[in-house]
């Protein structure tokens, strides 16, 4: 007994191959990696159409006509293998990494198998054949790149989305994430639905959560959380925050964060060896280093004007732990790479210990001063 031929596409079954896919790729970053993905999977393989005509002779309008695509295709040989083939000259990363998704999405549906074909081209298909496998394809893609679930993480935390924070957040066309803001705007419709979980979401959510509430210095570049009114690096309150409206200034400012040193501390706030003579097992109790006096914790000292007090015999300075307890901001131990307090801007004891490089200084001696920065990792 034949079975019945497929007569619509299977949306749901796409939706559910896609998310098992992100799900078991155990990636925990976005964008997700549409490469790192194919490669993982063993009778699976990637080639670029210029390396692909390149072995071939063939130019590339011949390389065209063979996939029958000047996007991609996926090829199935005739010993089993599956090669994915993709025109790496498409100027839009978007595009590549939806033609990638779209391809990947014809292999785990099994459309090669299904009608044994080794291309899936319009020629060798039936109109209603192929319309059904590129819907099915195509809605795969989108769930693959950009999953509800994650998107939804970002609108819990802003209350709204726009398309560019998709394009920019999960590296998707400008035409996919409109898809996206309408499929988000069907489901309100229809199911009144704002909100969808899937266990995906667990390998993402450490990240969104930092990325959807952090915040970029404009004068040092350093990345903060959102909390900070101040710079905890150079002291300015020129930020640009993570937010719906200005993610795409955010998102590009990301791609050149600078992270500065920092001094390790325990829990406690306590360093895990001085700072200065670099003596070991210091006790969280200690105000000071019992061998070279140096002041063990970071915290804000308040006001440089406030740093010396008038007596009857001219001004006295006060010492770090005198400024800390009479002007210092309440919040007790700061993070060990914080120059400044990030509550009033106000110099910590690190910085004017001379315990951290000055923030200039370290960015102007650094070679490549626009480190990447991992979003998972952020020093606070």
């Amino acid at each position: 007994m034949t079975s019945k031929p497929q007569s619509k596409p299977d949306y749901g079954l796409a939706q559910q191959i896609a998310y098992e896919t992100v799900l078991s790729s155990n990636q925990q970053k976005l964008p997700l990696s549409i490469k790192k993905l194919i490669k993982s999977i063993p009778n699976l393989h990637i080639q670029k159409y210029s390396s692909f005509a390149k072995k071939r002779g063939l130019t590339r309008e011949e390389t065209y006509e063979i996939t029958d695509s000047e996007e991609g295709c996926l090829w199935m040989r005739n010993d089993g293998q599956y090669i994915i083939l993709y025109n790496e000259l498409v100027e839009n990363s978007g595009r590549i990494r939806f033609t990638l998704a779209h391809e990947l999405g014809h292999y785990l549906l099994k459309h090669n198998e299904k009608t044994k074909k080794t291309l899936l081209a319009r020629y060798s298909l039936t109109n209603e054949e192929y319309d059904i496998f590129e819907k099915e394809a195509n809605y795969f893609a989108k769930r693959l790149l950009a999953p509800i679930p994650l998107v939804d993480l970002y609108v819990a935390s802003w209350s709204r989305i726009y398309p560019e924070c998709i394009e920019f957040a999960f590296d998707t066309s400008f035409t996919v994430a409109n898809y996206i803001i309408n499929d988000l705007h069907r489901r309100q419709r229809n199911a009144n639905i704002v909100c969808e979980g899937h266990p995906l979401t667990h390998n993402f959510i450490d990240y969104i959560n930092i990325d959807s509430s952090s915040q970029i210095c404009m004068n040092c570049h350093s990345p903060q959380p959102s909390t900070h009114k101040f710079c905890a690096f150079c002291g300015s309150n020129e930020m640009i925050k993570s937010t719906a409206k200005s993610y795409t200034s955010y998102f590009l400012e990301r791609r050149k964060v600078m992270i500065y040193s920092k001094i390790e501390t325990n829990e406690q706030g306590t360093p895990l060896v001085c700072p200065r003579c670099e003596a070991e097992n210091l006790d969280d109790n200690f105000k000071y280093c019992p061998y070279c006096t140096t002041f063990l914790h970071n915290v804000c000292l308040g006001k440089e004007e406030d740093k010396f007090v008038k007596t009857i015999n001219g001004e006295i300075e006060l010492t770090v732990a005198e400024r800390y307890d009479q002007n210092g901001c309440s919040n007790g131990n700061l993070d060990g790479g914080f120059r400044y307090c990030p509550e009033c801007g106000c110099e910590t004891s690190y910085n004017e210990q001379g315990l951290l490089d000055n923030w200039r200084t370290e960015k102007d001696s650094n070679s490549d001063p626009f480190k990447s920065a991992e979003f998972t990792e952020l020093p606070f």
